[in-house]
């Protein structure tokens, strides 16, 4: 019986702790609080040692070589009135930059054979390897077939 009244005693005593307003002067812990160093100089350190982690860590993907490319922004051209009257923002666009079909879709033919060819040489089963090279097959023939037919 007196076991009874001790854990009685003691749910009553946290029940009272619960009812119990929250103090002003706790401070809300946040996730991030503290996570990062007060100090300027340390604050940079510490950014410096994750951006060579980083670094360190992708050093085998940022060291395949990738083809230089410029990002073309086209001129903005305008009039007296400040409007824009490039040929970028005209009908003029389409009369003086043709768009070449056939160029896209060769790009696009090429762009798959560069994954198939990249796929086939990750590709460690024999039996994935042959089926890899036979997608390679089926689309040059898909695609130039005609082609080659013509020529024949």
């Amino acid at each position: 019986m007196k076991a009874v009244k001790k854990i009685g005693f003691e749910v009553d005593r946290w029940i009272r702790e619960e009812e119990l307003p929250v103090n002003g002067q706790y401070k809300v812990i946040r996730k991030f609080d503290d996570l990062y160093p007060q100090d300027q100089e340390e604050r940079e350190a510490y950014w410096d040692f994750v951006n060579w982690a980083m670094n360190k860590e992708h050093a085998l993907i940022m060291s395949i070589p990738q083809p230089k490319s410029e990002p073309f922004f086209p001129p903005v051209q305008l009039d007296e009135a400040g409007n824009d009257i490039s040929p970028y923002n005209t009908a003029d666009f389409s009369r003086k930059y043709k768009f070449d079909r056939a160029r896209w879709q060769l790009k696009h033919i090429y762009d798959r054979v560069q994954d198939l060819a990249q796929t086939y040489s990750c590709i460690s089963k024999e039996q994935g390897r042959q089926n890899t090279h036979k997608r390679f097959k089926s689309l040059i023939e898909k695609e130039f077939r005609s082609k080659v037919n013509e020529l024949v």
